[in-house]
């Protein structure tokens, strides 16, 4: 077998016994490379930004869990609103559903943070400190000598603290920049953070720094289930067979059978989870492109087109191998209109929520027991008392001063309101049940019973605001 030739019976990344084989991918360049060192910062950042970013003075993402609140892009969500998120998840599983489809596995080569991260810091830092892939390939053959030991030692610091500073802003996504804050200045009084600190640092090194690729080819469910979503439509990372094959060394050097493919095996070299793209769609392909930089690389070297492996779908290939030269459009896309349709209920869903949403929920129940009582005033007038509930959610983050009161047509013919208090503070992300009784003169009635209007106010910029008129149904003699 030739020194980078992959087994076909077992996995790239381990050998006989099943034991790991350590992988070195050789750097590369070309213009995926170019446009994946802009993506994969951007995603740092993004990743680093949005616990610290505001709007409206509330972070823009926060799942407090201890408060049972959620803050996502200016809507909040509490622990009793969880049929609001029934549509934001909708439209975030099959958004991803429906580019897969269209675009296969682009999440893991462009936007997992399993790849930017290890791309962004820590291959980076361990190339900076050990060298590059041939050089630590080198050395870790040759044994622990003392250089080496100090190269790895001074690498896994560096690694310490990198895993520390990302447990540290992963858990600001569950915990408010002021908790933190205080965490760091007092860390003796937040042992149950510290320890979840601790844990997450730990397990991000562990991660990042040694299990790398095994958690894409062992651990990952988007990579077993990708499978189903795509189709022979779906745009992939590829590689000609037709152009390609037979590659050098299965015919004779020079015979116009023979493909473009020269067996360099550069493809399977910058390979971070160790496969040969040449073996067709496979589960570990991450969809990194390093394998189409190389190869465009060294088909330019041979001053031969580049795309031997390129971004295309199964089907174009197959289309090709039957002699047409032309690109034939995607047909029968129902998978990926099916997701596409699913994806658009889910943002809908989230819009008219987030345009119909409010700080308060105010319903009206009619209390048990007895529909009414008749009582006589001072002036000797019957009067029908109905014993009403009010149920009052705040979804602010601010006290709700909430009051009610009859509109002025009702209290002039003699209905009135009584409460043991007619105004209500809510706190934030809770909820009040008050009760109160309706008056009405018995002469009021038709027929049993007569519709009365009740008008809320809520106090908000030093005054008093009328946001919703209710209407019960108050009853009383025939």
């Amino acid at each position: 077998m030739k020194p980078f030739e992959l087994p076909e019976d077992r996995l790239g990344t381990t050998d006989e016994d099943g034991h790991r084989v350590a992988l070195y991918p050789l750097e590369v360049k070309g213009k995926f490379r170019n446009l994946r060192n802009l993506v994969h910062p951007l995603m740092v950042f993004i990743f680093l930004a949005l616990p610290l970013t505001t709007h409206n003075g509330t972070p823009l993402v926060l799942f407090h869990v201890a408060e049972r609140r959620f803050y996502f892009f200016g809507q909040i969500f509490w622990a009793h609103d969880a049929p609001r998120l029934i549509f934001l998840l909708m439209a975030f599983v099959f958004g991803l559903f429906f580019l897969t489809s269209i675009f296969g596995r682009f999440w893991c080569g462009w936007a997992c943070p399993q790849t930017v991260f290890i791309e962004t810091l820590y291959r980076r830092f361990e190339t900076w400190i050990e060298g590059k892939a041939q050089v630590r390939r080198k050395r870790d053959l040759q044994g622990m000598t003392l250089p080496t030991f100090l190269r790895k030692s001074l690498k896994w610091s560096v690694f310490v603290f990198i895993s520390m500073g990302l447990a540290l802003c992963f858990m600001s996504y569950f915990s408010d920049i002021r908790e933190i804050r205080s965490v760091l200045e007092h860390p003796e009084q937040h042992g149950t953070f510290i320890t979840f600190f601790i844990f997450f640092s730990a397990i991000l090194l562990f991660d990042f720094g040694w299990f790398r690729e095994q958690f894409c080819v062992i651990m990952c469910p988007y990579g077993r289930f990708q499978s189903v979503l795509m189709d022979q439509n779906s745009l992939t990372v590829t590689y000609d067979y037709n152009r390609g094959e037979p590659r050098r060394g299965k015919v004779a050097k020079g015979s116009p059978d023979e493909g473009d493919c020269v067996n360099c095996y550069k493809c399977v070299q910058v390979c971070p989870t160790g496969i040969d793209i040449r073996r067709g769609n496979q589960l570990e392909c991450i969809a990194c492109t390093a394998c189409i930089d190389a190869c465009d690389s060294i088909m330019t070297s041979l001053k031969r087109p580049k795309g031997l492996i390129r971004y295309d779908t199964e089907r174009n290939l197959k289309v090709m191998r039957k002699g047409t030269k032309e690109k034939v459009p995607p047909t029968n896309r129902w998978r990926a209109m099916a997701y596409g349709f699913l994806l658009t209920i889910g943002l809908v869903g989230v819009f008219v929520q987030a345009s119909f949403s409010k700080n308060y929920e105010v319903r009206v129940f009619r209390s048990k027991g007895s529909p009414y009582q008749l009582v006589k005033d001072e002036n000797g007038t019957d009067l029908a008392v109905n014993h009403f509930k009010l149920f009052l959610a705040n979804q602010s983050l601010h006290v709700l001063k909430i009051k009610t009161q009859l509109s002025d047509q009702e209290l002039s013919r003699g209905l009135s309101l009584a409460s043991s208090q007619n105004e209500w503070d809510v706190p934030p992300g809770e909820s009040l049940r008050p009760h109160f009784f309706v008056k009405v003169p018995r002469r009021e009635f038709e027929l049993g019973e007569k519709l009365i209007q009740i008008r809320l106010f809520v106090f908000e910029e030093q005054k008093w605001k009328e946001i919703q008129t209710m209407e019960v149904k108050a009853l009383g003699p025939l």
